[in-house]
């Protein structure tokens, strides 16, 4: 088990909040309106309206993020123009101690009654006809389903996009810890504003670096923590249980092979496999990262919505027709069932699948073993399996040593954003503390679709350590780009252990002549922590040490990767 940080070795203290990150003035076309929840705190808004409510009542659209109402990052000022243009009012929330809402700086907890107090107070709007939407990404994504908790009877429909209604399980101490998420609290909750300082570094050497007010907002991570882990938090914010397994109300659920939080999208859409609405819940699974950048082939240039406004209007234009379709219909009470597919998704390299479920019902599972271990880690092992015959399994090993103070780097500058700028990472894989496991060239193309995970025994000289394992495309030009990727930590305390580590479900086209490779490694830094070479608190690199790691494979136990091909 992983603590959270505390005293982090290194750190380094982090500027003041830069006055340019404040609160956005209103756009021009929005009232700003406060609201008033239950314990008399009030939440800012702003109030988009279409002309057509100076005549008559509409649905509205309601969103509530703690990114600035009306900030560049999110534009929702643009998105709120699409809808009003169909005839929806938009309502955008600063939710609770954010930007200019009050109330206590507290993630998650407030969220479903907040919310609920806020669909109360757009349902008693003069132009209002008591029929509300929900929209947004991550954190407000999650907002939408902690409304949903409270079963307001005005909330019809749903938008979630790259989030879960569990997003706080990152912040437990019982998996792999990933720094982005840690990075995220301490920027959006160590004051009421944001910062884009990052976590942590890389040189001279691994540090983690806390902003201005970390201490607070880590002493509020900490509770929430010991909460998430002996399930109290979940007690206490969905008394009901989950609130996709009793979901009423439609919803499209949206999100990405390369978003971090595409596990928790998929664990939703099992949820609602059986929910009283499952009849009306539709997935969409682009090529695409949390931020919403696409995966492209390098070279070729990148439209950023975030900072280019031409990219944001194009990129809007291709997006938001379908989420208002999806709106529309429902809020309109058009009756019956939106004729949309259920599950729509894109294969990378490839093309659109539409499918009645997911994973599709064409979809078989495929072992593929590793083989060939080599006497060094510059000798390449085999992954076979996938076009010819899995190897049998035998007895063999590789041994390399873990230096706490030169961990492998993760080369994305950001995981949430990293189709961005996702990189050739064939040059990590000639390093001593990397073991690579590639399959034979496909002669036809293999289409990946589904659920992936690596399952391997492993051994330490210390208690414990992490693995590490990336999934990669292995270019005929011997370039190597990231398919999918995950990690766990290894108790290795009473010898070697034999672990499963979930990697991100994929749909991915593997193109004739290219291969798959398999990049293990007991580090990854920053996109998880290092880990020290010690059993105390992971967080803390003082006295790290360098130590011995073994991949290992035999006939009752082998080394494998699960995945599945359509």
């Amino acid at each position: 088990m992983v603590a959270l940080p505390q005293d982090l070795a290194g750190r380094i203290p982090w500027p003041t909040t830069d006055p340019s990150t404040a609160a956005a003035p209103a756009p021009r076309q929005a009232l700003s309106a406060r609201i008033r929840m239950r314990d008399g705190v009030e939440l800012a808004a702003h109030v988009y309206l279409p002309a057509i409510a100076k005549h008559q009542a509409v649905p509205t659209v309601l969103t509530r993020l703690p990114y600035d109402k009306g900030g560049r990052y999110t534009f929702l000022d643009q998105i709120a123009n699409h809808f009003t243009a169909h005839g929806f009012a938009v309502v955008v929330q600063d939710v609770r101690g954010k930007f200019e809402s009050q109330g206590e700086l507290l993630p998650f907890k407030n969220e479903p009654d907040d919310g609920y107090d806020t669909i109360e107070w757009v349902a008693q709007q003069e132009w209002s006809n008591e029929s509300v939407g929900m929209y947004g990404d991550s954190y407000y994504g999650f907002t939408q389903w902690a409304a949903v908790s409270r079963r307001h009877p005005a909330l019809k429909a749903i938008v979630p996009q790259v989030t879960s209604s569990d997003l706080f399980i990152y912040f437990g101490t019982k998996q792999m810890p990933r720094l982005p998420f840690f990075e995220w609290f301490a920027q959006t909750y160590a004051h009421p504003f944001l910062s884009f300082e990052p976590f942590s570094s890389r040189l001279p050497k691994p540090a983690y670096h806390p902003p201005a007010g970390y201490e607070a907002a880590m002493d509020t991570a900490r509770a929430l923590a010991a909460a998430v882990d002996d399930g109290s938090f979940v007690a206490e914010l969905y008394p009901d249980g989950w609130p996709a397994e009793t979901l009423s109300i439609p919803a499209l659920h949206q999100s990405g092979w390369y978003d971090n939080c595409l596990e928790g999208q998929l664990r939703e859409w099992q949820r609602v496999t059986d929910a009283p609405a499952a009849a009306h819940q539709f997935l969409r699974i682009y090529s695409t990262d949390h931020e919403s950048f696409p995966w492209r082939e390098a070279g070729v240039p990148l439209d950023n919505h975030e900072t280019d406004d031409d990219a944001a209007t194009t990129h809007l234009h291709e997006y938001m027709p379908e989420v208002i379709s999806f709106l529309d219909h429902y809020l309109n009470d058009r009756g019956g069932r939106w004729s949309a597919p259920t599950v729509r998704f894109t294969t990378t390299n490839g093309h659109a699948h539409v499918s009645d479920q997911w994973p599709p019902a064409q979809v078989r599972p495929v072992s593929l073993t590793l083989s060939d271990f080599g006497s060094s880690l510059q000798d390449r092992g085999r992954l076979s399996g996938l076009t010819d015959d899995a190897a049998a399994p035998v007895d063999d090993s590789i041994t390399w040593t873990h230096d706490p103070s030169t961990p492998v780097p993760f080369l994305p500058e950001s995981e949430f954003g990293q189709c961005a700028d996702l990189p050739d990472e064939s040059y990590l894989h000639g390093r001593d503390d990397v073991a690579v496991f590639d399959s034979p060239p496909v002669g036809a193309r293999v289409d990946l679709c589904g659920a992936v995970s690596f399952t391997a025994t492993i051994d330490a000289s210390s208690a414990g350590t992490h693995v590490v394992a990336r999934l990669l495309d292995l270019y005929p030009s011997g370039e190597a780009r990231v398919i999918t990727y995950g990690a766990a930590t290894a108790d290795t305390s009473g010898g070697p252990a034999t672990i499963s580590v979930p990697m991100m479900a994929t749909a991915y086209r593997i193109r004739p002549g290219h291969s798959l490779r398999l990049a293990v490694s007991s580090s990854c830094f920053p996109l998880y922590p290092v880990h020290p070479g010690h059993d105390g608190d992971v967080w803390n690199l003082e006295g790290a040490t360098a130590t011995r790691q073994t991949l290992s494979t035999n006939i009752e136990h082998p080394s494998k990767v699960d995945l599945h091909v359509l």
